[in-house]
């Protein structure tokens, strides 16, 4: 629920067996959800060899701890900089208006390492 969110600190869910970070930006985003469109859910693995990522608040990215690319959060996941190969996943969010819940419907790539991936 949009209420269980404080702005620019992540929380980790999982969707289809995948660790993904909820967060809301405190900025518009590509694909937000929420009054603000600004709570985005992104697979918080590295695109490059998936090493962990750890979110940088100032500047809304997520940034590598073993290479440091950097993936823009309020842009798609787009990767700014670094070894990384493509976008975030970006798991898509539908938005409940009434009750404030926010529901994953699907993601938009596969995610790295994964063997399962549909």
């Amino acid at each position: 629920n949009i209420s269980e969110l404080q702005p620019k600190r992540p929380v980790t869910k999982q969707y289809v067996g995948v660790n993904v970070w909820v967060v809301k930006l405190g900025e518009r985003a590509v694909g937000g959800v929420g009054p603000d469109g600004d709570v985005v859910a992104f697979a918080n693995l590295c695109t490059h060899m998936g090493g962990p990522l750890v979110y940088n608040p100032q500047n809304n990215c997520a940034v590598c701890q073993i290479h440091y690319s950097q993936f823009d959060l309020a842009r798609g996941g787009k990767m700014v900089t670094g070894h990384g190969t493509e976008h975030l996943p970006q798991v898509v969010l539908e938005f409940d208006e009434k009750t404030g819940d926010i529901y994953a419907v699907g993601i938009n790539q596969l995610v790295y390492g994964k063997l399962s991936n549909l």
